[in-house]
């Protein structure tokens, strides 16, 4: 059994916890150097100085609960919950949005006025700390969101002091977000015709244009793109016009939808006609009312002269 450290910081924390601070000095901070570099020294290390394979195992097994100990995206950690699909669609846009090397991500469209809601000085270079390649999977499921963000964290260079800060300036500028309920009050709990419409609405109204670069795969990409679009746009005033526009267009909707909705009615014919019919409707390669609507339409069409006259 062999250390085989997945970041720098990894292997970092073994080699502290394991006091090879002289052996350490030459790697610490250096992205240029394998990190099978840094696991060659420690397995060097405990090969020499734990002699058994049982020793071995149970030095090994230590170092890495430690290193689980302090990760800011462990299983038991609240701040970041699986379940909480809003939470975590938003999150990924905007750590995606705020990366300082995020430009060279090929699915994020850069422009010079994109608002970066948490940017400071400070936070830039905790930010640059974490694994950027993380967030370079395009896609809009949400568990996969999920496991993009463990991996931002759990496999950049951060510590955990730094994962903490920058934690916590996500949680307090959520906390400004997620009592606003209106879009999802609005769209329902679960995808429907009334979220695609609404996805359409907002994608041709917002300026933020970089949010909507990847297409949706399924209705429910579609109703949480819609949910983390409103949910970013952080002027009041904006979200109001959105919300009235979406809603206007709904109701225009549902009223065409029923002026042209279908009624039931009572019609007799004989077996003969009614045979003659399904030949139509099987001809037409549609359904029997859709034949009677056809011949409907086109007898009107060849009598409305006459029909008009009279």
């Amino acid at each position: 059994m062999e250390i085989r450290s997945n970041s720098h910081r990894e292997a970092n924390f073994y080699l502290r916890r394991l006091g090879k601070k002289s052996l350490m000095a030459d790697f610490v901070n250096s992205n240029r150097r394998d990190i099978r570099g840094k696991d060659k020294i420690i397995n060097e290390h405990i090969r020499n100085n734990y002699k058994s394979e049982s020793e071995r195992k149970k030095k090994i097994n230590k170092l890495q609960s430690d290193f689980s100990d302090v990760q800011a995206v462990d299983k038991d950690w609240g701040w970041l919950d699986p379940n909480d699909s809003r939470f975590i669609s938003w999150t990924w846009y905007v750590l995606k949005n705020e990366m300082p090397d995020s430009n060279h991500i090929d699915d994020i469209e850069h422009t010079t006025n994109r608002n970066r809601v948490l940017r400071n000085r400070d936070l830039a270079k905790k930010l640059s700390e974490l694994n950027p390649k993380a967030l370079s999977l395009s896609s809009r499921r949400i568990e996969d969101k999920y496991n993009m963000l463990v991996e931002l964290f759990s496999k950049g260079e951060a510590s955990f002091e730094n994962q903490l800060y920058i934690i916590k300036k996500i949680c307090s500028l959520w906390e400004r977000v997620v009592d606003d309920e209106r879009i999802i009050k609005f769209l329902g709990e679960k995808p429907s015709e009334k979220s695609t419409l609404a996805y359409d609405k907002i994608k041709g109204l917002s300026e933020e244009r970089w949010l909507f670069r990847e297409k949706p795969k399924s209705d429910t990409e579609k109703y949480w793109s819609t949910i983390t679009s409103f949910d970013l746009i952080d002027d009041k005033f904006k979200k109001e016009f959105l919300l009235l526009k979406i809603k206007r267009a709904w109701s225009q909707k549902k009223y065409k939808n029923k002026e042209n909705a279908k009624k039931s009615y009572s019609i007799s014919m004989t077996p003969h006609t009614k045979k003659k019919l399904d030949q139509i409707a099987d001809f037409v390669d549609g359904k029997i009312c859709d034949a009677i609507a056809r011949i409907i339409d086109e007898e009107f069409e060849r009598q409305k002269d006459k029909i008009k006259s009279d």
